[in-house]
Parts: structure tokens; sequence; C-alpha cells
């Protein structure tokens, strides 16, 4: 192979090319001014026949050329997605270069904007397939992410890869809280052209009592069901996750104090487990736009897959004060203790202080956070200071 590469190398040197016969005749070669790179559906040396070639032409010299055509770039389709055109996207681009080195223009309704930044992302419109750009705050050239904390596996979070998706989990006194938007770069491979069909059922039923003895009793339960059928040339790529889910609770609600009991089986086709919950809520007004809410939870999760027993305990308290009519600020204390079969023993404590303010369509937050980790393998104190402003229009 690689004294075949060597001849390619031999051959565009002299400036010799010949696109191969049949149908590759109708895919075109397209030339990146931004990288200098020619890529090719398909190159013949010889006797041998090499496909999706990509050069770099440092320098070259055009011999011929017809009349120059413009070319309207349309909707992008599976065919645009090609690792060659990924990797020739490159840091300073316009939005028009890289729709140039894809082939297709983006798709507006995905645009998205944060602080410092514009994300465009080039999607078809009949296949799945993404491709996320990010560019400067004026949306005009590419920049390298900047504002973005790293997360570090096994300190942050656990990554868990079954057949048909991947699933992260935030590990105890980890950086990131619950509800926090993360931003998260994969690789995924195109899959053969198919139909799936997905059935969801769901039913839920509640019964309060709401005097008499038994005034402030509730009972409840969530059935939902999840089927799949394919239909492709070859099924086995597709493994898809069929899942019956119930949950039945009782909860009982005494002034401000709310209980509650849960239990959930979770029947998966690739990770099925259940969950015993047990959860007390209390919530203190103190006046003056001020309260007090305390909460404890435990968990006794069996994952049946990876044969693991995970006991969660989780105890805050949460102080909220609204100081003006514009200023709200909050104090946070949180305890977290895990222990899990696989692995073992971990406890967590969390501080946080956090605080918002609204001006009409301007909201301005931010929070100081400290946490300590205690796990089996490493102990850990991690300091998150965030601050932002966010403007609705």
């Amino acid at each position: 192979m690689l004294h075949s590469f060597t001849k390619i190398r031999s051959f565009l040197g002299a400036a010799t090319l010949a696109l191969a016969a049949g149908s590759a005749l109708a895919q075109t070669a397209t030339f990146s001014e931004s990288n200098r790179q020619l890529t090719l559906p398909s190159v013949q040396v010889g006797n041998v026949l090499f496909s999706n070639v990509v050069v770099r032409l440092d320098a070259f010299t055009v011999l011929a050329s017809g009349p120059g055509t413009p070319i309207s770039l349309g909707a992008c389709t599976e065919a645009n997605f090609t690792t060659a055109r990924y990797n020739a996207i490159a840091i300073g681009m316009t939005p028009d270069q890289v729709n140039d080195t894809m082939g297709c223009v983006f798709t507006p309704a995905l645009t998205q904007r944060g602080p410092g930044y514009v994300a465009l992302a080039w999607s078809p419109a009949s296949t799945r397939g993404l491709v996320v750009v990010f560019f400067d705050a004026n949306g005009s050239v590419v920049t390298p992410l900047a504002g973005f904390p790293v997360y570090q596996e096994g300190v942050d979070y656990t990554l868990t890869v079954f057949p048909d998706h991947a699933e992260i989990r935030g590990l105890v006194g980890g950086a990131f809280v619950d509800g926090q938007a993360l931003l998260v770069s994969y690789d995924v491979g195109p899959d053969p052209g198919s139909d799936i069909d997905t059935t969801t059922t769901s039913f839920s039923v509640r019964y309060s009592i709401s005097e008499g003895f038994f005034d402030g009793l509730a009972l409840y339960s969530t059935y939902r069901t999840t089927s799949h059928s394919v239909s492709t040339r070859d099924p086995s790529l597709f493994t898809l996750d069929d899942v019956n889910d119930l949950l039945v609770g009782v909860e009982y609600r005494y002034a401000e104090f709310t209980g509650r009991y849960e239990f959930n089986d979770h029947a998966s086709t690739f990770d099925p487990y259940t969950v015993h919950r047990l959860q007390g809520l209390y919530t203190l007004p103190l006046g003056l736009g001020s309260s007090l809410n305390a909460e404890l939870t435990r968990e006794v999760i069996d994952f049946a897959t990876q044969n693991n027993q995970v006991t969660f305990d989780r105890g805050s308290l949460r102080w909220n004060q609204r100081l003006n009519p514009a200023l709200d600020m909050n104090v946070r204390l949180e305890y977290r203790h895990e222990d899990s079969t696989l692995n073992g023993l971990t406890e967590g404590l969390d501080q946080s202080l956090g605080f918002s303010f609204h001006k009409r369509q301007t909201s301005i937050y931010g929070s100081v956070r400290n946490s300590f980790l205690n796990g089996p393998a490493s102990d850990q104190t991690t300091q998150y200071l965030q601050f932002g402003v966010r403007r609705t229009f």
C-alpha cells in the first residue's frame, strides 16, 4: 500500500490525473482555496483505482481550463459528509468558505448563539448527520472554542457506550452540575439507508385524597413502552433499544413537608435497572422574600447487565433570598454519599453561592462553587467560578 501511494505522488507530480470511467465521472473534483486541498472522487494509476483521494497542491500550474460556471450551493445531502471535507475546515474560515468546503450551505434553523460565539450547523434534510462549526461573536470567522471547560473522564463523569447510544453520567463532586449546558464532541459513522418505525405508548394515573384522615395522600403510576422495527438491507447493523418502564409511587403532603416513595422498573434491551427511591422535602418560608429548602433522598439502583448495585444518599439545604425586585441570591450546601459494588465508596460535599440580577430583557448571573470529593482512587478539591449575561429578544 505504501508503494501504491508513492506511485500516486509521482503521478500527481507529473500533473497527469485520470478520473475513473463509469459512475465516478458523474462526480466532481473540488478544490479548497483555504487549505489548497484537491478532493478527487477517484484516481486511476495504471491498473489500480483509488477512491476519495485528497491531495494538497502547494504549487501548481493550470495548463488548460474551460469557461467557469458559478455554482449555486444547495442543501446538504449525505454525500457532503465525508471525513476529508470535515478535516478541511480550518480556523479563520468565513461561513462562505466553510460552505464551499462542505459543498452545501448551512442550515439556518439550527444556528445557535452563546456568549462570545455563533454556532452554524450543516445537516442533511433526509438522513442523519450533523457538523457544527463555531464562529466568533459576529459569525465572521471560525474560532477556537473558548470559555468551555474541559472535563475529565473518571473525575467529572463516566462514559458508558451501548450498541445504539452512549451515556454520560456526572460523578459526585464533579465539575458540572444538574441542568448545566455541556458541549460534547464525538465521531459517528454513517448508517446505511433504512426505515425505522418507533412506537411509543404512555399511560399515567394519579389519585389524590384531599379530605378526611388520609388528607394529603396520593397514589400515582406511570407506564411507558417504546418499541422499534427496522427495514434495511442489513438489519444486523442496527441494534435498537426497546423499553418498558413502570413507575409506581406514593406521596404524602402535610403543610410545608412532602414525602414520597417510588419504585421504577426500567426493562431495556441494553441497560435494564430497578430503582427504589425515598425522598423528603421541606420548605420553610422565612418572610421578606426569604425561604429555606431542605431535601433528603436515598436511591438504591440495581443494574442487571453490569451486576452492579449503587446506593446513593443526598442531603441538601438551600437558602433563597430576594434582596430587591431585581436581585436574588441563594446559598446551597449539599452532601452526597455513593456506594457502588463496582466502583466503591465516594463521598462529596458541595458549597455554592449564587446571584441573579434582572433588568428588563437583560439578566446577569454568577456563582461561586467549592466541592470536596473523596473517592476510592483519588481525592479532589474543585473551585468553580461562573459569570454570565443573558439577553432575550
